[in-house]
């Protein structure tokens, strides 16, 4: 009796077995020996936990106390000028030291605020936050004007960039989506490796990061105040003839401490109907570079309808902002302005005015 040989489908079916088995296998050793362990994968995780409202997991991979304390800190950078080489001003050493000291009752506003924030996903949420017994107000007011400034809590994510490994600490660029700018913004986070879990310890591109949000809002600022312009320019400009154009010199002042002033002459006219009871706005000083040297603003008396008034402002220079301070050397320098008419007020009690700040009627969605 004859045996009968096994049939060859059988052997490379158990040939394709091993093989999808060894292939399984190498690729879960991968995952999970090498994958799981990489600051990519600890960031795509961390982004679900967001996603999920998984707080315990968020509270494991960011060391809060070390983020908001490392953005309370660059941030008063930034804002004082010392990360910002397009301002005009400068850190004081003085302010730094008291707004610092309002840091260990901004901090853990902060950190509350973030953990309220996605648990209901909404940058006004109403979720209480816990304030120091020796916090008088002032903490909880700065920890809010700092997250809207930053525009913390209306950051919607978008991507994940790159990830740079460098041994114990990496970087991670993702970017992020405001909500009220209608723009895209980057954000770079930095990881620490410890204990085998990445950590996000600190953002470390704040300056760009800020810049980027303040050119949207410009943006989106001029695009809201451009009627509003428009009606203005139908009431009252600025007389830019010869004879009326504005005119802006640097002279001695020994009064102040730079020991020089800024003296600026111009010509409102009102072209409207109506008699205007006020005029307020701004003034930028341009150097013969075109750098913008000196910014403030400035006020005018009422103008009848069909007249015009000659406004002339003198402000001290600033020692302490370098702008200014620089100024301060150009007395026989040609200087040109650009002024901005942001608020008239007509008789009758008529007025308007250009927004200064975004109108916040965009929450935000998710």
């Amino acid at each position: 009796m004859s045996s009968q040989k096994e049939p060859r489908t059988s052997s490379a079916s158990r040939l394709i077995a091993l093989g999808l088995a060894a292939a399984v296998a190498v690729a879960a050793a991968f995952y999970f020996g090498y994958w799981v362990r990489t600051p990519q994968y600890a960031m795509r995780t961390l982004v679900d936990a967001v996603k999920a409202k998984d707080i315990a997991y968020v509270d494991q991979h960011v060391d809060k106390n070390q983020f908001f304390s490392r953005l309370f800190d660059e941030s008063l950078e930034f804002s004082f000028g010392a990360q910002d080489s397009d301002s005009d001003q400068q850190a004081n050493p003085a302010l730094k030291r008291y707004l610092n000291q309002s840091k260990k009752l901004v901090v853990p506003i902060l950190q509350q605020q973030a953990r309220n924030w996605i648990l209901s996903g909404r940058p006004d949420n109403t979720l209480p936050v816990r304030i120091e017994a020796d916090d008088t107000g002032r903490g909880t007011a700065m920890a809010k004007a700092m997250a809207a400034n930053l525009g913390l809590f209306r950051l919607q994510y978008r991507s994940l960039g790159k990830v740079e490994h460098n041994g114990e600490t990496a970087t991670a660029e993702l970017t992020f989506h405001d909500g009220q700018l209608d723009q895209d913004l980057p954000v770079t986070l930095r990881l620490q490796r410890e204990d085998g879990t990445w950590k996000v310890v600190s953002a470390t591109n704040l300056p760009k990061y800020m810049k980027a949000r303040q050119k949207a809002i410009r943006a989106r600022l001029d695009k809201l105040n451009a009627p509003l312009k428009a009606r203005i320019a139908q009431s009252v400009v600025v007389s830019t003839d010869e004879a009326q154009a504005p005119l802006f010199r640097v002279h001695d002042d020994p009064s102040v401490i730079t020991g020089a002033s800024l003296e600026g002459e111009f010509t409102l006219t009102n072209v409207g109907t109506v008699d205007i009871l006020s005029i307020s706005g701004t003034v930028e000083v341009k150097d013969s570079s075109g750098i913008v040297r000196f910014r403030n603003g400035f006020e005018s008396e009422g103008i009848r309808a069909g007249q015009s008034v000659r406004v002339r402002n003198v402000w001290p220079l600033d020692l302490y902002i370098p702008n200014q301070s620089i100024l301060a050397t150009k007395p026989d320098e040609k200087l040109s302005a650009v002024l901005t008419i942001q608020y008239v007020i007509f008789k009758g009690g008529q007025s308007i005015g250009l927004l200064e700040t975004l109108p916040d009627d965009t929450a935000q969605k998710r």
